[in-house]
């Protein structure tokens, strides 16, 4: 019998259903971090826009930990959300050739045409599409004949067209793994390319946290979240550039930001609380709530969150009420339908 070994290679080690990879391997051996390899000159430094948008996904539905295609794709395939993205990429990138990450294929051709119609060369490709003519579209991006090219997942991953400068997101994902994918294709370096643009319309870079933040990586399953337990962003109002939260003026434009409230809990503090949920009381302090609270269990959980965050003595207990009401009623919907 031959005794082979098995060996996984990946940027993102978990799956998109939120379970582990501990049924297939049985250690997670960590290379280079994305940080290190912008250091040492292996990738290209985002740099990161996010100018305002309309965006309404309160009638979007999630299913399998993402959002529902079809349900993304109307509401994010709007004049709205479009038209802007041509203006920035105009203002911002015009003529770098650029990536356009979209939620459907009728969306990638929507897209598409409206970057036609402000005087770029852009195309559209999707799995409907003959091997040969996907080709052609992307060897067209590497030469120059385009400036745009959208998709909706025929590009997310595996692509390598390192002459690419811009990837604009136009997909809200749930996904840290998908948008990891998505970011990572315009990180390539490339002759005379000394930044990688990410114009970011659907707040994907304030979810996930910026494409060089160490990450938490297991082979255990039931760790959805902690991939997005990262320092918060930081968007400055003038010019939009994104970065991690630390300097007290954007780095793009050099205005200063606004001064920030006092912390809840004294840094050389927050050094000597017990971690919740894993995650030290210090990364509690910089994530957002949303990444929090599933990491807060127990009321005792909760009530260290309250003091590390500086929230008033009832919110303890509106979270607790809460918890119990939803609780409740996934009972009478399992009990009754």
């Amino acid at each position: 019998m031959v005794k082979a070994r098995r060996l996984g290679v990946t940027a993102t080690p978990f799956r998109y259903d939120g379970r582990g990879l501990g049924a297939h391997f049985r250690q997670a051996i960590e290379g280079p971090t994305v940080a290190e390899l912008i250091r040492d000159g292996y990738l290209a430094r985002p740099a990161i826009f996010a100018p305002p948008a309309k965006l309404d996904l309160s009638k979007v539905k999630k299913r399998g930990g993402d959002y529902v295609a079809a349900d993304l794709a109307k509401a994010v395939d709007t004049d709205e959300l479009t038209l802007p993205a041509v203006r920035h990429y105009a203002r911002i990138c015009g003529g770098v050739p650029a990536i356009v990450f979209c939620a459907g294929v009728e969306h990638a051709r929507h897209v598409a045409q409206q970057f036609q119609a402000g005087g770029w060369e852009a195309a559209s490709i999707d799995g409907e599409m003959s091997v040969q003519e996907r080709d052609r579209a992307i060897r067209h991006l590497a030469s120059g004949r385009l400036s745009v090219l959208t998709s909706c997942d025929i590009i997310s991953e595996g692509t390598d067209l390192p002459i690419v400068g811009a990837a604009i997101l136009l997909r809200p994902t749930e996904s840290t793994g998908l948008y990891l994918q998505q970011v990572g294709r315009v990180l390539r370096t490339y002759e005379g390319k000394d930044k990688a643009i990410i114009i970011d319309q659907v707040g994907n870079v304030a979810k996930h946290g910026m494409p060089d933040e160490r990450r938490l990586w297991s082979l255990d399953g039931g760790l959805k979240g902690l991939e997005r337990a990262v320092n918060a962003t930081r968007r400055c109002r003038h010019c939009h550039f994104v970065c991690a939260k630390g300097p007290s003026a954007c780095p793009h434009c050099s205005r200063a930001y606004p001064k920030p409230p006092m912390a809840a809990v004294p840094e050389v503090a927050l050094a000597s609380m017990p971690s919740i949920g894993g995650v030290s009381a210090e990364m509690i302090a910089r994530m957002k709530l949303v990444d929090i609270l599933p990491l807060a269990q127990t009321e005792e959980d909760l009530r260290r969150v309250a003091a590390i965050k500086g929230y008033k003595r009832g919110w303890v207990q509106h979270v607790l009420n809460d918890r119990a009401a939803t609780k409740a009623h996934g009972y009478m919907q399992r009990r009754y339908g």
